[in-house]
Formats: structure tokens, C-alpha cells, sequence
């Protein structure tokens, strides 16, 4: 049974700044095991589309 949504926590984005402040975005997921919200999601899939591709090319080498 799920709760109304008045009463439901939100969940908020774990990434931390340079400066030690953590993000306050909301989770995308909030039962995931990595809680990000949809900028720093997005910056993980950019590094992971960049790292893939170095590598693929690098392979061809």
C-alpha cells in the first residue's frame, strides 16, 4: 500500500560539490542504491559515453 503523497520523504541527491555542500536535487530513484538526481545522472553517462569511446578507439589503435 503506498503511502499518500503528502506523506512521502524526499529523497535527495547525494553528489557533493567541490565546496563539501551536497546537492539538493530531488533522486531519480529514490530506492535505487545510487541516489542522483537527473544533472548528475546525465554527468555520469557523458564520463561513462566519453570513457567507452577512448577506449574503443584506443583499442583500434
Amino acid at each position: 500500500m503506498s503511502e499518500p503523497q503528502s506523506l512521502t520523504r524526499r529523497v535527495t541527491c547525494r553528489y557533493l560539490r567541490r565546496n563539501g555542500e551536497q546537492c539538493t536535487g530531488e533522486a531519480v530513484d529514490s530506492t535505487a542504491d545510487v541516489l542522483l538526481c537527473i544533472k548528475h545522472m546525465a554527468r555520469v553517462v557523458e564520463h561513462a559515453r566519453a570513457t567507452y569511446e577512448r577506449l574503443k578507439k584506443e583499442a583500434t589503435r
